[in-house]
């Protein structure tokens, strides 16, 4: 149970964000930057993770 709480937790920035910036034209590249590098790190953050809790 703390694995998946752990992973959920470290997972990116929702996807809400960049529609919500596009649809009112405000901070667009902010949040493309922002969902690109919570993915990039997140991924081997959460190999590390489970590697860790496992």
């Amino acid at each position: 149970m703390l694995l998946a709480a752990v992973i959920m937790g470290s997972l990116s920035t929702a996807q809400n964000v960049l529609v919500t910036a596009v649809r009112y034209r405000s901070g667009e590249n902010i949040a493309r930057d922002t969902v690109l590098v919570t993915t990039v790190l997140g991924i081997p953050s959460m190999v590390l993770i489970a590697l860790l809790l496992a």
